[in-house]
């Protein structure tokens, strides 16, 4: 999956141990809710192809495994 996507919101279907911060920090994942749908941020220039970046129940954008989500239009 491509990071430059039109995507708006995302469901969890999986919430791993992790979240990655902009530096590459890992985080023990704790704000995700499965089967939530959540608000898919435009990527960064230098985030992964392989991460979103979702506005979590933190209130706050990270990134996370696209694995984790379902994409929704």
């Amino acid at each position: 999956m491509k990071a430059k996507h039109n995507y708006k919101k995302a469901r969890c279907e999986y919430n791993g141990v992790y979240i990655k911060d902009q530096d590459g920090t890992e985080y023990a994942a704790d704000a995700l809710t499965i089967g939530k749908l959540y608000k898919v941020v435009p990527p960064e220039s230098n985030d992964p192809e392989d991460d979103l970046r979702v506005i979590d129940d933190s209130g706050e954008d990270y990134l996370y495994p696209a694995k984790f989500f379902v994409l929704i239009d």
